[in-house]
């Protein structure tokens, strides 16, 4: 999705904590300054859906959102889309874990993705 905009730039960890929908995400972001616009890549296959609020793990981001659509993808997987406030990720999962999980359109979930897994890149505004 693309971001709203850096909030934030921490020399420490050297994230940056980027607006998307209505969440933030930690995200390496080299060379830029707050309030850049940037294109986050989040591949499907690294978002992990849980069903309620995770706490004490070692994933950074974790977006609050509801489930707009689950799509077979395989005969293993489905695509989940989530809607975090104007954006949507898509989380790809197996049906095993969408049957135990009981996921349905309009449930609410957490999205979560390592902020390794996240690749950003400066985007024009609009």
């Amino acid at each position: 999705p693309n971001a709203d905009g850096i909030v934030e730039l921490d020399a420490a960890s050297g994230l940056a904590r980027v607006a998307v929908g209505s969440g933030e995400l930690r995200v390496r972001a080299e060379g830029v300054q707050p309030g850049a616009s940037l294109r986050v890549q989040i591949l499907a296959r690294d978002v992990i859906v849980a069903t309620q609020l995770p706490l004490h793990l070692s994933v950074r981001n974790r977006l609050a959102g509801i489930i707009t659509a689950i799509t077979p993808d395989t005969d293993e997987a489905d695509l989940v889309s989530i809607d975090i406030g104007g954006a949507t990720l898509i989380a790809r999962i197996t049906r095993a874990a969408t049957q135990e999980l009981a996921l349905a359109r309009g449930m609410r979930v957490w999205a979560l993705i390592k902020a390794v897994s996240l690749r950003a890149r400066p985007s024009p505004r609009t």
